[in-house]
């Protein structure tokens, strides 16, 4: 077998340089704006299940076992269907509950805009040290979302999330968040709106899976 597969290269090779032509050892170097997209789509992609990959995408099932996406078939990417939305939520709730700014921030576009509440603010490094800030004050965060709608490049999200302030005082946050995302999946506007409410350490409902 290998003495065949070495006359066949062989053969191959005397042909090109015949037509004058070399032989492609090395692939061509990545254009830099393809590359830092493909980095951008890692980076998203390792907000998901762990098993998710762009390049590789095993099948994703909700709750009732109901396929959600298929290998190589659906890219978190507008136009949105019902599959890809909840996948694009399910994404961004295991990224909130890495409580890692960076890893988070790579979801957003270098432009990103942001309304948080009361604070305005744009770009990826004003999300992350937003971020940094706001979970250096809610301790023990634990975050869930829920697809609300979608239609294009937009999706609607409802969103609860408890943590304890430095005093021990627990709280459920309750809020929606609007999403605007461009053609590779990126968002470039988020728009939230929340209310917190205390609560009894004992009332909590969202736990680490090591709880």
């Amino acid at each position: 077998m290998r003495k065949h597969l070495f006359q066949i290269r062989t053969k191959h090779r005397l042909t090109l340089e015949a037509r004058g032509l070399d032989e492609v050892d090395e692939p061509e170097e990545e254009d830099e704006d393809e590359k830092e997209k493909d980095d951008e789509r890692e980076a998203f992609l390792s907000m998901a299940p762990s098993s998710v990959s762009w390049r590789s995408r095993p099948i994703l099932r909700n709750v009732k076992g109901i396929i959600m996406a298929t290998p190589a078939t659906k890219k978190l990417v507008p136009p949105f269907t019902e599959e890809t939305a909840l996948a694009k939520v399910k994404a961004a709730e295991e990224a909130w509950n890495s409580r890692d700014p960076v890893r988070v921030s790579m979801a957003y576009t270098e432009d990103c805009e942001w309304r948080n509440r009361s604070e305005f603010f744009k770009g990826r490094e004003a999300i992350r040290e937003f971020l940094t800030r706001k979970w250096q004050s809610e301790h023990e965060y634990r975050l869930m979302k829920e697809l609300w709608s979608y239609t294009g490049n937009r999706i609607s999200v409802r969103f609860e999330y408890e943590w304890h302030d430095s005093a021990g005082q627990w709280y459920r946050t309750h809020g929606n968040e609007q999403w605007e995302f461009d053609d590779d999946g990126l968002m470039r506007r988020r728009d939230m709106s929340a209310n917190d409410v205390p609560i009894k350490h004992e009332h909590r409902r969202y736990f680490a899976p090591s709880s």
